[in-house]
């Protein structure tokens, strides 16, 4: 047990730094915020040897793979944009794959607003998200914590545009 809480301590640990060098990066350098994903590499090797120095006799593999599954869980939900597949960051991406090098003209000739935001919607409904009453839409009891996390988190890591 004791190894799952170290464990859990360095994702903690690491997230913290994941953010503080994001910050850092977006407020000098922007784009290349993308870079301090890196961190949880850099923090699966300080985790594992922590881990073994704990437990030489041998690899403590629950501790590993919690620290490992918590990473690819921050990574897949704020990475989540791009595997939804109505996502239009994921389709430009997959029309730029498949067509090669595109002009602004072009991306917008693949995309309507109605398509965009309709699906959006559709999905946000689905989910339990927001509820439709006569023609005005709500957020529901389920929505409105997640969207004050994203909100603050937003403004911690000084993202101003997106989704």
């Amino acid at each position: 047990m004791a190894l799952l809480l170290v464990s859990i301590a360095c994702y903690l640990l690491t997230a913290l730094v994941h953010v503080l060098l994001h910050r850092a990066l977006a407020f000098g350098l922007g784009k290349i915020t993308k870079n301090s994903f890196w961190v949880f590499v850099l923090g699966a090797v300080v985790t594992i040897r922590i881990l073994y120095s704990m437990r030489p006799s041998d690899i403590p593999m629950s501790a590993i793979l919690l620290y490992l599954l918590l990473s690819a869980t921050h990574f897949l939900f704020f990475m989540s944009f791009f595997f939804d597949a109505r996502s239009p960051s994921a389709k430009i991406l997959f029309l730029i794959r498949r067509h090669g090098p595109v002009t602004r003209e072009e991306i917008m000739a693949h995309f309507s607003d109605g398509e965009t935001v309709v699906n959006r919607v559709n999905t946000l409904i689905y989910e339990g998200y927001i509820v439709e009453r006569g023609n005005r839409f709500y957020a529901s009891p389920k929505a409105i914590p997640i969207a004050r996390f994203l909100a603050w988190y937003r403004r911690l890591m000084r993202w101003e545009r997106g989704g």
